[in-house]
């Protein structure tokens, strides 16, 4: 009896399964002939291409922590490595974006 139901249910799957892929062919067989595929946008060219610009900063250096940690916890971790070391003076360099409330993995320092 555990049997029959079992292999019932397992049926009853591979139905679902099978009717799932005839759709996906019927649909695309009925919209291979349309110019944009059920709305989407089509690149034409298949080429993207990145305008940018980047330099180096003086006396700005970032850095990395071995986890995501919020920035008070990471101006603490900036401030305890650097409590002894010989630099006369530093900074952590505010960030000034929305990602600024997330946790990060690095600090920036000036």
């Amino acid at each position: 009896m555990v049997f029959r139901v079992e292999f019932a249910k397992s049926w009853r799957r591979k139905k679902g399964c099978l009717r799932f892929l005839v759709w996906v062919i019927l649909i695309s067989v009925v919209t291979k002939g349309t110019r944009v595929p059920l709305g989407c946008v089509v690149n034409q060219t298949g080429e993207v291409r990145y305008d940018y610009k980047s330099s180096v900063v003086a006396n700005e250096y970032i850095v990395l922590f071995e986890g995501y940690y919020p920035e008070p916890k990471r101006d603490v971790f900036v401030s305890e490595a650097l409590s002894g070391s010989h630099v006369p003076s530093w900074e952590v360099i505010p960030r000034n974006n929305p990602a600024r409330q997330f946790p990060s993995d690095f600090s920036l320092i000036r």
